[in-house]
């Protein structure tokens, strides 16, 4: 075993074992997870005017979106949707064309992924925070400038 004090303070195994970490180390530990459930899940990382970031692209039901974990965080008792579920336009309103896809699932290079995402049909949780979730009756609760709201996913 690594002793804390001997690692890197940063990488998808120490944000497992710290809950701790950069987004390309949430994005890393959330695609892995999604993979256990069996949704195709991705790396997408580039920089942007000297910033780096790292997202997630997953695909549902065959249709794609992005997903940036680093905003699921919990700030101050909220539970940020803005970029959860959306669009290759709403990514690259904040981040440009500069990103690029990271292909390899944990163990192979994957060159044959289409980064598409243009269904919007989440897009009213932008802008959202996640309050809680019934997966029995499938009903996301979310509220929006206080407003509280909820998405019923089956319909999906």
């Amino acid at each position: 075993m690594i002793e804390e004090s001997q690692s890197w303070p940063y990488g998808t195994y120490q944000t497992f074992i710290t809950k701790k970490g950069v987004c390309d180390d949430l994005s890393a530990v959330y695609d892995y997870l999604l993979l256990q459930c069996g949704v195709d899940a991705l790396k997408y990382a580039g920089v942007n005017d000297g910033l780096g970031h790292a997202w997630s692209y997953v695909t549902i039901d065959g249709v794609g979106y992005f997903i940036d974990p680093t905003w699921g965080l919990e700030s101050e008792e909220t539970h940020d949707l803005t970029y959860f579920m959306i669009t290759a336009d709403d990514r690259r309103g904040d981040f440009g064309d500069t990103m690029i896809p990271d292909p390899y699932y944990y163990d192979f290079k994957n060159d044959n992924v289409d980064f598409s995402a243009d269904d919007d049909r989440y897009s009213m949780l932008l802008g959202g925070d996640f309050e809680s979730i019934d997966t029995e009756n499938k009903i996301l609760y979310y509220s929006i400038d206080g407003e509280e709201k909820e998405l019923h996913y089956e319909d999906m």
